[in-house]
């Protein structure tokens, strides 16, 4: 029951921070914000991942935290483990199909959505 409060504050917190960081004016085009947050939410997650973190540490920080804040970093650490591990077809193809297949469902919804206003 700790646990999952310390995820459900650090999944606050990290939301909170992600939205702070897209509020910051950017001046262009660009998704510079998006960028950011996933870059330093995986720097921050290659940091503390071979920490010696206590468990309900580990819990609010990897999964409230930088849950909330990014979840690219997952992404990119369960690539990168695969990858560590030399199990590089499954990396390509986990990697690959996370990107094709996310771009995939948003299209697919965005469709739905609008098939159905129309």
């Amino acid at each position: 029951m700790l646990q999952a409060l310390l995820v459900g504050l650090g999944g606050f917190l990290g939301t909170v921070l992600r939205y702070a960081v897209t509020r910051i004016p950017m001046g262009w085009s660009f998704p510079l914000s998006t960028l950011v947050v996933n870059v330093v939410g995986c720097l921050a997650l290659g940091l503390l991942a071979g920490a010696r973190v206590p468990e309900t540490a580990r819990a609010f920080v990897f999964i409230g935290v930088l849950g909330g804040f990014t979840t690219f970093s997952a992404f990119a650490l369960d690539t990168t483990v695969m990858w560590e591990r030399h199990d590089w077809a499954a990396a390509v193809i986990y990697a690959g199909s996370s990107v094709f297949l996310s771009i995939a469902g948003l299209i697919a919804g965005m469709f739905i959505v609008r098939v159905q206003l129309s």
